[in-house]
């Protein structure tokens, strides 16, 4: 809620005395309206409610009205209860000599003339149109004698009671501003020179300007509160605390050592690391398939997901069927993940090897494989652009499905549907030619 000196600048230049004298209200809320927005209002009104708090700072009375104009203009369109300013035309208003003499505190609000109370009056009783084509000065040249104040004691009622809503904490503070104690003694001087206008402007420049302003900033009382003391009653049970010996655990480092005679745990994680990223050499594989193949319960300490399944699909497709071989079975991860993330992966002869090791070694559901092999067909068809690519994929589907016809792991009669219509299109292709004949056979 801080003010940019370019703001700070156009606000000064709309309450400067020449200008506040010279514009009537509509002009006034036009220039206001044409610096700031909406969302720069709440700032800008705590701004000038600060500047009315100094009157060391806002000297001239049109200038005090066209604050005072700007407060309620923000906000026009709203009832004047729920105006956030509503308190300060209050507090306007009852500033009466005979409470100033008891107490002068710094952050009252100045006394307002006559013509001033009626003007905000004016302001909280829905002003009329003609009010706002007059200026300052001709408020401030009404004849006192023929001014009715009117009634607010609504407004004030209304204000009192949300006020009472509020914590009491939220009521004590006061501003953090202390004006020039001199100017109680001697007064204002409501013709300054230009000197002293510039001493003003960096005054208020260095009071609202920063996102530490001063004007932001309040004194109030620590509300500090001690702690109460426990009560300590006759009947209070007292807890007894008993000296009972317990042995101490110790923790078993080879816990998650492997079973078997090879590789510890550690020394497995970091291979399943490296066969995620890249191609293992021909002893790693070995000695990473033959610990899985051995003790299955191994993989459930790898840190293996499904995420990390395709890099370990296209970089070591053996270690990708060996692990999930060694989930079937277990609880906690089971192989159903890993199959939808292998039908999302992408057609090549690694992701291939790895669904024809699995239907040779488990029976994998019917539904995945029709799935998975009717997915390949919709790639291969659609490679219309690469040719080389296509007849290559083509190629090792046709010798997949043939595999897995001949191992009876599916029915050619229940892919008829899929499958002719895609040897016809690709019959320049010798494996098409084979897939079709043993359709037909």
């Amino acid at each position: 809620m801080s003010i940019e000196p370019s703001q700070l600048a156009s606000l000064l230049s709309i309450l400067s005395e020449e200008y506040t004298a010279s514009q009537n209200f509509e002009g006034l809320s036009n220039s206001f309206h044409q610096f700031f927005s909406k969302p720069d209002f709440f700032k800008i009104g705590c701004a000038l409610v600060a500047l009315l708090q100094n009157k060391d700072l806002i000297v001239h009375p049109s200038q005090r009205i066209a604050c005072i104009f700007f407060l309620y203009d923000m906000y026009r369109t709203d009832p004047i209860a729920v105006n956030p300013f509503a308190t300060v035309f209050i507090s306007l208003i009852n500033s009466s000599k005979e409470e100033r003499s008891i107490r002068e505190l710094n952050w009252n609000m100045p006394k307002l003339s006559p013509q001033e109370k009626y003007f905000v009056c004016q302001l909280i009783n829905s002003p009329s149109k003609e009010l706002f084509k007059k200026t300052t000065s001709q408020i401030l040249q009404l004849e006192a004698g023929n001014l009715n104040i009117g009634d607010f004691s609504g407004l004030q009622v209304s204000i009192a009671e949300k006020l009472s809503e509020l914590p009491h904490m939220s009521k004590i503070g006061i501003p953090s501003i202390l004006s020039d104690m001199e100017t109680y003694i001697c007064g204002h001087d409501e013709n300054p020179q230009k000197n002293d206008l510039d001493e003003q402007n960096e005054i208020i420049e260095a009071m609202l300007v920063g996102q530490d302003a001063p004007f932001r900033k309040c004194v109030k009382p620590e509300f500090i509160r001690l702690a109460p003391p426990l009560h300590i009653d006759q009947d209070e049970l007292i807890w007894l605390e008993e000296n009972c010996h317990s042995p101490d655990f110790i923790w078993d480092n080879t816990i998650l050592n492997s079973t078997n005679n090879s590789l510890n745990i550690s020394e497995i994680r970091k291979l399943m690391t490296k066969a995620c990223k890249t191609q293992l050499s021909i002893s790693e594989n070995k000695k990473l398939e033959s610990n899985l193949r051995q003790d299955s319960s191994l993989i459930l300490h790898l840190d293996m997901s499904p995420s990390k399944f395709s890099s370990l699909v296209e970089y070591n497709p053996s270690i990708a069927v060996m692990s999930l071989l060694s989930f079937e079975g277990k609880e906690s991860n089971g192989i159903s993940a890993y199959l939808d993330e292998l039908f999302k992966i992408k057609m090549s002869v690694h992701s291939l090897e790895v669904v024809n090791n699995l239907a040779n070694k488990v029976i994998l559901p019917d539904e995945f494989i029709h799935l998975y092999i009717s997915n390949c067909i919709s790639k291969c068809e659609s490679m219309n652009d690469e040719k080389q690519l296509q007849h290559r994929l083509v190629r090792l589907l046709c010798a997949f499905i043939q595999n897995l016809i001949k191992s009876k792991i599916i029915d050619a009669a229940d892919l008829q549907v899929e499958l002719k219509p895609f040897c016809i299109e690709f019959s320049a292709i010798r494996e098409a030619n084979q897939l079709y004949r043993t359709l037909l056979s």
